[in-house]
């Protein structure tokens, strides 16, 4: 049905329901009249059937597909709001997931980052939540600028971002040290006075993919990150067995599991 609306479009397709409305009138009063042995056509009768046949038709059909498209409307806004962050245009956790399971399944290695705001709660409460929004947003501009397409990013907490690229380690550091550099030096207005933000990263190459899931890798990232908050933010950590020793929060020892699987 949908596929019919998009092909004719709305006006087209009232006018060929109205045709058929039309001619399926007159076959059912051929029906009719051949059933209880009436005359047919009786005078005046397939004029005043087509009037009210053409009358009537375009009018419930148009409404009819107005509600149609109205709901298909409602339906992409909503999809698309479950699919992207409003403020980053990244893809939303469940949809980031869905995503890098489709995506990297069969490849023979992948990276993975994962990024955090330094000090967003701070940011938050001594700018305002407006503030925060626009830090969001140009991580969003910055990430677009440096990545590009070649990459999976998705937003999966406030501040907090995931990168999926097939690619190892040490290429992986070198694109996040561009983005963490470039941010550093990004300032955003707040009133007459511009302020500035950083990120920490964490970063773990998934040389098996078959035994290791996108959340286990990025459970390792998180460990990476983690080591990057400790010896003191703005930096960049590539994931090593060691770091598996260091004692870390809950946070960071949560495997992020797809909430979808």
């Amino acid at each position: 049905m949908r596929r019919l609306i998009h092909r004719f479009g709305q006006i087209k397709l009232t006018i060929l329901v109205t045709i058929v409305a039309i001619l399926f009138a007159e076959i059912l009063a051929w029906v009719m009249s051949q059933t209880f042995s009436l005359d047919y056509p009786i005078p005046s009768e397939p004029l005043l059937t087509l009037l009210v046949t053409a009358i009537v038709t375009p009018f419930i059909t148009w409404h009819f597909l107005k509600y149609l498209f109205f709901i298909e409307r409602m339906e992409q806004k909503m999809h698309h709001m479950a699919t992207y962050d409003p403020l980053t245009h990244f893809y939303t956790r469940q949809a980031f997931f869905i995503q890098a399971q489709k995506r990297y399944r069969d490849v023979p290695s992948y990276a993975v980052a994962f990024i955090d705001v330094d000090d967003f709660k701070s940011i938050n409460d001594t700018y305002g939540h407006a503030y925060g929004d626009n830090v969001l947003v140009d991580i969003g501009k910055q990430f677009a600028q440096i990545l590009g397409d070649d990459c999976l990013i998705g937003r999966i907490g406030g501040e907090e971002f995931a990168l999926v690229m097939e690619t190892d380690a040490p290429s992986m550091q070198e694109q996040m040290e561009i983005l963490r550099h470039t941010i550093t030096q990004s300032r955003i207005p707040y009133h007459t006075t511009p302020f500035g933000y950083t990120i920490s990263i964490g970063i773990f190459e998934n040389q098996s993919p078959g035994s290791l899931t996108i959340d286990d890798a990025l459970s390792r990232a998180d460990q990476a990150l983690y080591r990057a908050k400790q010896l003191g933010k703005n930096r960049t950590i590539v994931y090593t067995e060691s770091l598996s020793d260091h004692p870390s929060d809950q946070h960071s020892a949560q495997v992020r599991s797809n909430p979808a699987s």
